[in-house]
């Protein structure tokens, strides 16, 4: 069984209503699937309305403010990143950390974290049908959450703030 994860708060620009429809698609194509999401917010009342109206009860969970980060990578396997626009995507970020593929959308600041088809996907802005299929593609070939997985592990540790200052130290001290 393959768990999805997101995390942001529960507001429309953090698009999870998209990744409900998602999921709403994955059940009526017969996948089992779960999906965890983390986050407090003004759209909560209205994401638990979608999930009962979607019939998603058994598959998707709404976990509230998350403390420890880590104890909910640690039990995801894929995270789905369905904001429209971030500055900096630190949640993408802290998914890579924890070797986890990430699914988003091909906007803003995204496609400098995830590279398409190598620590994930990066998807057409709104497009369900592709955030469907990319989704089904873990569920069909689980053994590319691992694979991937490494990959987003290594290109965090590019954004690594110790190395990113040894590097800037080492570049002064040789002018």
């Amino acid at each position: 069984l393959v768990i999805f994860g997101n995390s942001g708060r529960l507001v429309e620009q953090k698009g999870q209503i998209h990744l409900l429809e998602a999921a709403k698609k994955l059940k009526e194509n017969g996948y089992s699937f779960k999906i965890l999401i983390a986050g407090k917010g003004k759209l909560e009342e209205y994401l638990k309305e979608k999930i009962n109206e979607y019939n998603l009860n058994n598959e998707v969970i709404l976990l509230g403010f998350i403390d420890k980060i880590e104890e909910f990578m640690n039990t995801i396997d894929v995270f789905v990143f369905t904001s429209y626009f971030e500055g900096s995507a630190n949640a993408i970020l802290e998914a890579m950390y924890f070797s986890k593929p990430v699914i988003c959308f091909d906007v803003s600041s995204m496609p400098e974290l995830v590279e398409n088809n190598k620590n994930g996907y990066l998807v057409e802005y709104r497009n369900i049908e592709e955030l469907t299929k990319k989704m089904e593609n873990f569920l069909n070939h689980p053994e590319l959450i691992n694979k991937m997985g490494k990959k987003s592990k290594e290109i965090s540790e590019e954004y690594d703030i110790l190395k990113i200052m040894k590097k800037l130290e080492n570049s002064i001290l040789e002018r």
